[in-house]
């Protein structure tokens, strides 16, 4: 009978962090969520979003951007959100078990939703 193994450690270093955002980008490309580009761009693209976890799950060095900015190269239509946030807790399930994990998913759910928000009209 075959048991799935789950992972037993939760985001700790920053090869952690740099783990879950490879992973994820290859699932976004994969699912064509991720527009590829020149190399240079998508490196820049997951500095971004490495600097921004790591500021977030090991309170490292401060992320002094808006949230949204290493998301915002993905252009991601309203209707692929879902997707979005099912392949990032996906990626965090596969790899990661732990509180760090979880504030991981609340975080990108709350990306997600601001992600969604229609612009707000000019005044």
């Amino acid at each position: 009978m075959p048991t799935t193994s789950f992972p037993t450690t939760d985001i700790k270093t920053d090869a952690d962090i740099a783990l879950l955002v490879k992973v994820f980008e290859q699932k976004a490309q994969q699912h064509a969520l991720a527009t590829p580009g020149p190399v240079a761009e998508q490196e820049k693209q997951e500095r971004l979003m490495f600097r921004y976890w790591r500021s977030v799950l090991l309170e490292a060095k401060p992320y002094l951007q808006h949230p949204l900015v290493p998301y915002a190269f993905l252009q991601i239509p309203a209707g692929h959100i879902g997707r979005w946030i099912h392949l990032f807790y996906e990626t965090l399930e596969e790899n990661f078990n732990g509180s760090l994990a979880d504030i991981a998913k609340a975080r990108a759910s709350n990306l997600a939703r601001l992600l969604h928000l229609p612009s707000l009209p000019h005044c």
